[in-house]
């Protein structure tokens, strides 16, 4: 695929970006991107491929060392989706909620792994002895009535802003201040 982009590019333009090929190449390309906006608006597909290929040379370590306590893990994992979302409330502070701040917390490794965390929580609750417990609350009408509805609402209310989890986090802390 970076061949084949390479190639286009070189065709199309005649410079070929090589601080952006490497970015994507060895996978901090979603760093890059938030050092460096105008790459964004032409290049930009991999960022979220960095993030995942981050997650996955760091987490089997965690797990690892979580793995020598019974019950060490699910805590860690815990914490560990706790993490992104304080950067995320702290850079969103710090930026007062601009375009800086949507970068960064968009895009980010540090404000983005407790997306892949859920799926690892989710997984250790299903195979936990508590999994009847996870099954039986998650299968409620109510869980599911109100899943229904806030997705419904996310077609109601269409801003550019909400669809990113900064916006959301934004709304949400807004209301809780």
């Amino acid at each position: 695929m970076m061949t084949c982009i390479t190639a286009f590019i070189w065709f199309t333009q005649n410079i070929i970006p090589f601080k952006e090929i490497i970015a994507a190449l060895f996978y901090y390309e979603n760093y890059f991107l938030a050092y460096h906006p105008s790459y964004a608006e032409k290049y930009g597909i991999l960022w979220s491929l960095a993030i995942e290929e981050h997650f996955y040379l760091l987490f089997p370590f965690i797990l690892i060392a979580s793995l020598r306590k019974p019950g060490f893990l699910f805590g860690t994992v815990i914490i560990l989706t706790l993490v992104p979302l304080l950067l995320r409330i702290l850079i969103t502070r710090h930026y007062n909620a601009n375009e800086i701040s949507l970068s960064y917390t968009y895009s980010l490794t540090h404000c983005r792994f407790d997306s892949i965390l859920y799926g690892c929580l989710t997984s250790i609750l299903l195979t936990s002895k508590y999994s009847h417990r996870f099954l039986q609350l998650i299968s409620a009408k109510p869980v599911y009535i109100t899943a229904f509805l806030l997705f419904c609402y996310t077609f109601v209310n269409r801003d550019e802003f909400l669809d990113n989890p900064l916006g959301i986090l934004y709304k949400v802390h807004v209301l809780c201040v």
